[in-house]
C-alpha cells in the first residue's frame, strides 16, 4: 500500500501541464509565480520553460526565465542545476546586447548563485574559509560585480514606497498574527539598516503580524554566538527565529549603486525552512 500511495505522489509531482498558447508573457509569469508561492515548483518550472521556447528572441524575457528557473532549483536544493542557469543569466549580460538586459536580474542571478556556492561548500569548507565568512553580503557581492562595490552613501529617495510595497509582498502568504523576526537587514549604513528595520516593524504590524522586538534578537545572538561576524545565512537567521519563539524570520538589504538599487527581502519559515515570501522593489 505505502508503495502504491508513494509512486502517485511521485507521479502527481511530475504532472505535464497542458499551457494554452494563447497565454501571454505576463499571464505565463503570473502563473509561474503563483505555482512558487504554493510551492508547485514542477508547475512554475513548465510556466518558466514554456516562456522562454515561445520567447526565444525577447532576451528580457530569457532573462527573467533563466533566473526564476535558477532560483526555484535553488529552492530544491538541486544546487547543480541552479548553478547552470544562474551562470546562463550572467553570461548573457557579457555577451553582446548584455548591457540592454534588465540589470535587476544580474543582481538577483549573482545574489542566488553565491549562496548556491555557500551551501554546496557545506559549513567545514566555509569555517576554512574565515576571511570570506567574515565579509557581509555586500562585500561578497562585490566580489562578482566590481561595480556593486561599496561607496558613500546616496540618498534613498524611494525608501518608503519600497519599503511599503516589500512588506506587502513579503507577507502576502503569511499566516495572519504570525509571530515575525526580522533578523538581518544590510545596507551601506547603519542609519539606513534601522530605517529599513524599522520601517518593516511597523508596516508589518499595521498588518496585524506580532513582531519580535529587535533588543530580544540581539540578545539572542549574543548568548548563543550566532551570526556575530556580521553575515547571517539561512540557517543562522532560522536558528535565530526559533530561540525567539518566531515563526517566520526575514532577512534582506539593499543591493546595487547609484540609479540601479534595489530592496530585496526574503521570508523563511522556521520549522520548514521554505522560502513563504520574497520582495524585490527598486529604491
Amino acid at each position: 500500500m505505502f508503495a502504491i500511495l508513494l509512486a502517485l505522489f511521485f507521479s502527481a509531482c511530475a504532472t505535464r501541464l497542458t499551457i494554452p498558447y494563447d497565454l501571454s508573457p505576463e499571464e505565463l509569469i503570473q502563473r509561474a509565480q503563483e505555482a512558487s508561492d504554493r510551492n508547485r515548483f514542477n508547475h512554475a518550472l513548465q510556466f518558466y520553460k514554456a516562456l522562454l521556447e515561445r520567447n526565444p528572441d525577447n532576451l528580457a524575457l530569457v532573462v527573467n526565465a533563466e533566473y526564476e528557473i535558477g532560483f526555484i532549483h535553488e529552492r530544491r536544493r538541486n544546487f547543480d542545476e541552479s548553478r547552470i542557469w544562474l551562470n546562463r543569466v550572467l553570461e548573457r549580460y557579457e555577451a553582446p546586447g548584455g548591457e540592454a538586459l534588465p540589470e535587476k536580474f544580474r543582481v538577483l542571478a549573482t545574489i542566488v548563485l553565491e549562496r548556491v556556492e555557500e551551501r554546496d561548500r557545506g559549513r567545514g569548507s566555509r569555517a576554512r574559509q574565515p576571511q570570506l565568512a567574515q565579509q557581509p553580503e555586500q562585500a561578497q557581492l562585490a566580489q562578482f560585480h566590481p561595480a556593486l562595490q561599496p561607496q558613500q552613501p546616496q540618498p534613498l529617495y524611494g525608501l518608503e514606497s519600497a519599503l511599503a510595497n516589500a512588506a506587502e509582498g513579503v507577507s502576502r502568504n503569511l499566516a495572519s498574527m504570525s509571530r515575525i523576526a526580522i533578523v538581518h537587514v544590510s545596507a551601506q549604513d547603519g542609519d539606513t539598516e534601522d530605517r529599513i528595520a524599522s520601517g518593516l516593524e511597523h508596516l508589518l504590524q499595521g498588518q496585524g503580524f506580532v513582531i519580535v522586538d529587535r533588543s530580544t534578537l540581539n540578545t539572542i545572538r549574543v548568548e548563543q554566538q550566532l551570526g556575530l561576524t556580521g553575515e547571517i545565512d539561512d540557517d543562522t537567521a532560522i536558528q535565530i527565529g526559533y530561540f525567539a519563539e518566531a515563526s517566520v524570520v526575514i532577512i534582506g538589504g539593499i543591493v546595487g549603486e547609484g540609479d540601479l538599487r534595489w530592496l530585496y527581502l526574503r521570508a523563511l519559515d522556521t520549522t520548514t525552512a521554505q522560502i513563504v515570501g520574497t520582495a524585490f522593489e527598486d529604491i
